[in-house]
């Protein structure tokens, strides 16, 4: 791929200019480096699910209102922790077991006071039952006990988690509506509100998520990310510990002031037939439509400043990882 032949050129820079393509003024629209704006409006399609109110005002004072839709409880939806078709084994006192509303397990257990990370192991098993002898939050209890002093993790304990717990149990009001899953293969989008991510988080920090915490190889979301934070609480090394105090911290932060923004997320998909051989691609890049800037000179941190920025390379090495690198900027 090459740039335009009539890309505009410095005159004082000669053949021996740094850059090729055309000059950044061109790649920012004319506009101040932090006006561009990357993204199209927000809106709701076939292929776009959108969980809040719109227009959204970024502006406004308060989170968007959740939009409301029909809830879901199939293999192409999340299936959330507190849909009434989330039932779960409950063993009773003459040894038989009956099925139960795990959401009303779920708000039973995180309704009790909870002043140690013992406890909150507790509460956790008590609706996540067939792991109880399994799951051991080893670099939970490591943080609370031995990392973090007296003060503060008693300060995690009365101040941010019983806020931690609402949020959570808001789920029901803050996303009423069916969240799609990305799957592979698909081109879909979603939106949701930094109040509704937040209250999902709070979800997975507690465990409540149905279906996500068999290992086997073909369960219904074997190729998916894990979602509940069981298997971080256990695993061992510090720096699982400094995610966790991170978590906790983000958790402190939101349930102290709760942000107003909105996040999308996408998933694209190119057929493997229709993906472009770039290596023999001969087309010329047309500026009006993809103006590129690329040079030999900066990093993409300080010339990219108010652009998205994204590191590409064949091969990832540790010169890569520790520093910057030069990249391209569109």
């Amino acid at each position: 791929m090459s740039a335009p032949d009539d890309s505009p050129v410095d005159p004082d820079a000669g053949d021996h200019r740094p850059w090729r393509g055309v000059p950044m003024d061109i790649v920012y629209r004319g506009l101040d480096r932090f006006e561009l704006r990357h993204f199209p409006e927000v809106r709701p399609s076939d292929d776009h699910t959108v969980l809040y109110n719109l227009p959204w005002d970024p502006d406004d004072t308060q989170p968007p209102a959740p939009r409301r839709s029909y809830s879901k409880w199939d293999a192409n939806h999340v299936r959330l922790p507190c849909s009434h078709r989330s039932q779960y084994p409950v063993e009773q006192e003459d040894g038989s077991s009956t099925l139960e509303s795990r959401w009303e397990l779920v708000q039973n257990a995180l309704l009790q006071p909870i002043r140690d990370s013992r406890e909150l192991e507790r509460a956790i098993l008590s609706y996540n039952t067939k792991y109880a002898t399994s799951w051991k939050f080893k670099s939970l209890h490591k943080l609370f006990e031995e990392e973090l002093d007296e003060p503060e993790s008693a300060g995690f304990f009365k101040h941010t988690l019983p806020k931690l717990i609402r949020l959570a149990l808001a789920l029901p009001e803050l996303v009423p509506g069916a969240i799609p899953l990305l799957k592979q293969g698909s081109n879909k989008s979603i939106s949701l509100s930094q109040q509704q991510v937040a209250s999902l988080l709070a979800n997975a920090f507690l465990c409540t998520f149905p279906r996500r915490n068999t290992q086997k190889k073909k369960s219904e979301y074997s190729l998916f990310p894990d979602i509940n934070f069981n298997r971080l609480f256990q695993s061992s090394g510090q720096s699982v510990l400094e995610k966790i105090k991170c978590l906790c911290n983000y958790f402190r932060r939101v349930c102290a002031r709760m942000p107003t923004g909105v996040v999308t997320f996408q998933r694209r998909y190119v057929h493997p037939k229709q993906f472009p051989e770039w290596a023999r691609c001969e087309a010329t890049v047309v500026r009006e439509v993809v103006p590129v800037h690329i040079s030999s000179e900066g990093t993409i941190e300080d010339q990219g400043r108010g652009l998205l920025q994204e590191k590409r390379t064949r091969l990832i090495r540790k010169e890569i990882q520790k520093g910057s690198c030069q990249g391209t900027r569109v």
